[in-house]
């Protein structure tokens, strides 16, 4: 189920939509094109946007190899810079560090990263969502909610191109473009993929895929995300450094940076030891209350490395809510100075 916005990110939303409404004019232009209003050129495009998909998907491993995913796991490290993270930024650190792990077709997902207070844990389980801090509930109220969205959304990401052959997702499209890939422009295909409104597959949201015409490989994706920044913001997701593994293609560095209405750069996220089926026991993505037992599971011993290394960094951040205007006054500044104009 896809979680909606807290307060506190409505509240940020409402302060970055001034700044955002007043720098649009100037800034970069959407990605999302208006589509015609004919009914006969939407179900051309739609044959045609599923088409690409399907040759897509192909590209990446195919739906096979995909469905006989179970579980997937992996070390990760998502680190976050600039103005506009201290927005968006759903971590309580800026570099976020340690493992996943997801039942891909079940909804189940588990993350372990190190903050400096020891070990926190998000996941989703068949009772809903939970968080631990030292294995104990986390006294933090923000972690529950953080741990509804962090583990759905980088669970629907990690799932990327398969997730958009999907839970009713419809494909329009949109025909070739050239757009910036790796400093560089590129011509792509481009597709938009949107999800049911009355489905729970980020309803709210939009994507718009673009593929290599050669290979139909996957290389940048732009979306909204309502959760986070109420559709007023664009991002703009690059792939690179691909594995194939258990006969699926993925990209382990993904570098990301808000396109619209302005360019700044974002977060980056890497994947690696990436494993597939070494599946892990029903009750692991579960809150477990009390010490949490002593485990051998990869993600537990791996959060518990990451921080014996020193890899923490950061202070946790304070509550969006307390720092949204602050954030949203410095992203303000220094897109006024890029656009020419003195500062407040």
């Amino acid at each position: 189920m896809v979680p909606r916005p807290s307060a506190s990110s409505r509240r940020s939303a409402f302060v970055l939509g001034g700044v955002v409404l007043a720098l649009a004019a100037a800034g970069c232009s959407s990605a999302r094109p208006e589509l015609p209003r004919s009914p006969q050129q939407r179900h051309t495009m739609r044959q045609q946007g599923a088409s690409m998909i399907d040759s897509l998907v192909a590209a990446h491993g195919g739906m096979a190899a995909w469905d006989a995913a179970r579980e997937i796991a992996f070390r990760s490290t998502d680190e976050w810079r600039g103005p506009w993270a201290k927005v968006m930024n759903p971590w309580p650190v800026e570099r976020a560090a340690g493992e996943m792990r997801y039942r891909v077709h079940e909804g189940l997902g588990r993350a372990a990263i190190v903050v400096d207070e020891g070990t926190l844990t998000y996941g989703i389980g068949r009772t809903g969502p939970w968080a631990l801090l030292r294995g104990t509930p986390s006294p933090r109220p923000q972690d529950q909610g953080n741990a509804s969205y962090v583990v759905a959304w980088y669970g629907f990401m990690a799932g990327w191109p398969f997730r958009f052959k999907e839970a009713g997702a419809v494909a329009h499209y949109l025909g070739r473009a050239h757009r910036k890939y790796e400093n560089s422009s590129q011509e792509f295909d481009e597709v938009l993929v949107t999800f049911p409104p009355e489905g729970d597959v980020w309803p709210e949201d939009w994507f718009v895929v673009r593929m290599d015409p050669r290979t139909h490989e996957m290389r940048t994706v732009s979306f909204v995300t309502s959760n986070r920044s109420q559709r007023l913001l664009e991002t703009t997701c690059e792939f690179s450094n691909w594995v194939t593994i258990e006969g699926m293609k993925i990209a382990t560095t993904r570098r990301f940076f808000v396109s619209s209405p302005v360019e700044d750069p974002l977060h980056v996220w890497t994947l690696a030891d990436l494993r597939v089926n070494q599946l892990s026991p029903e009750e692991y993505f579960e809150r477990r209350g009390g010490s949490e037992p002593p485990s051998t599971s990869p993600l537990d011993s791996a959060a518990a490395a990451v921080g014996a290394a020193g890899r923490a960094v950061g202070a946790a951040a304070e509550s969006l809510g307390k720092e949204a205007s602050g954030a949203v006054g410095e992203a303000y500044d220094t897109l006024k100075a890029k656009a020419g104009a003195s500062p407040r």
